[in-house]
């Protein structure tokens, strides 16, 4: 069995709120929990 640093990259499909990470072991495994971003549901729309 290898042991030493390792790095590994995945690409989240979402945008997450990175202030709201959390990242723990439980059980020896790497747990990692993100919230999303809340979506700016916002649209503008000119009258005249």
């Amino acid at each position: 069995m290898e042991y030493g640093p390792f790095e590994r990259i995945i690409r989240i499909p979402v945008a997450v709120d990175t202030e709201q990470m959390e990242a723990y072991y439980e059980n020896g495994l790497l747990v990692i929990q993100m919230l999303r971003k809340k979506a700016n549901n916002t649209i503008k729309i000119d009258v005249s």
